[in-house]
């Protein structure tokens, strides 16, 4: 937290110095390697192949599902300095398209793997709550990308872009969701 916090507030270092290069370096390894450390910590809560299931299904089906309806549907351009092209269609639609995968996981659960401890919403709150994390944490690495100059780390998706785009909202939703649990907190 004290890199993220470094990184985005101290104007001084200069882009390209070794000051700024070592930040990047450390806070590039502690970003990722803790964020995705806590799905393994996941595994230790009641149900937790579930909920690491959950979390990332519903993590990369609303990043998904908000780029599809943007980009069938996309008008309204929301004036986001760290991603401009997002638009209100886009993330409304996405929004739906969430709800009905999770109802496709919770059918997927319960039918098909005979799961009856979960509740369908308790799952659709959880499913809205990871939405809307997953939009804070794709803006969250718009504006690392924007602050390092860097429009897309690289294309192996068409519109998704590299390895990050496809998994920054998942460093946030599984810690956030990793310490609800630690917290008491169930689905």
């Amino acid at each position: 937290l004290l890199l993220m916090v470094l990184f985005l507030v101290r104007p001084g270092i200069k882009n390209g110095g070794f000051n700024y290069s070592l930040l990047v370096t450390l806070f590039s390894f502690v970003y990722t390697t803790l964020a995705l450390c806590h799905g393994a910590a996941l595994l230790t809560v009641n149900n937790g192949v579930l909920v690491l299931a959950f979390v990332s299904w519903s993590t990369f089906m609303g990043d998904t599902a908000a780029y599809l309806a943007g980009s069938a549907f996309g008008r309204t351009r929301l004036s986001f300095l760290p991603s401009p092209n997002k638009t209100v269609e886009g993330y409304l639609g996405g929004l739906l398209l969430n709800f009905l995968f999770t109802w496709v996981f919770y059918a997927l659960a319960t039918f098909v793997f005979a799961l009856q401890n979960i509740s369908l919403i308790n799952l659709t709150i959880a499913g809205t709550v990871l939405y809307f994390i997953c939009i804070a944490g794709d803006l969250l690495e718009s504006m690392l990308k924007r602050d390092a100059a860097v429009k897309d780390s690289a294309s192996y998706l068409p519109g998704h872009g590299g390895i990050l785009d496809m998994i920054d909202s998942l460093l946030i939703t599984l810690p956030l969701t990793y310490y609800y649990f630690l917290l008491g907190g169930s689905f």
